[in-house]
């Protein structure tokens, strides 16, 4: 069985299945993206400093923390770690002989 559109009537039909499939995935990706976002540890410094990177609050803010691309995010003027960004910075970071 084959299904013939002309020109206009092909285009109206992808718009409307894209629109579609925006209405049905697009709350999902929203509540998945909500879901990884409030399920995430925030660490202060005193915390990523003795639990992940076992050391003092200098050396992490001396090394670690004010390196470009170390994970955190500001609320209400405080920077605070995600854990698992915290984490895979540094796998991605560690350096091997």
């Amino acid at each position: 069985m084959e299904i013939h559109f002309d020109g206009q009537s092909t285009e109206e039909f992808f718009q409307w299945m894209a629109a579609k499939i925006q209405d049905v995935t697009l709350p999902i990706v929203k509540e998945t993206v909500e879901e990884s976002l409030f399920d995430e540890e925030l660490l202060t410094r005193k915390e990523v400093s003795k639990r992940i990177l076992n050391c003092s609050v200098d050396t992490a803010d001396k090394y670690y923390l004010y390196q470009p691309g170390f994970p955190y995010c500001e609320r209400g003027g405080e920077r605070l770690y995600p854990k698992k960004a915290v984490e895979k910075w540094i796998q991605k970071n560690t350096k091997y002989n």
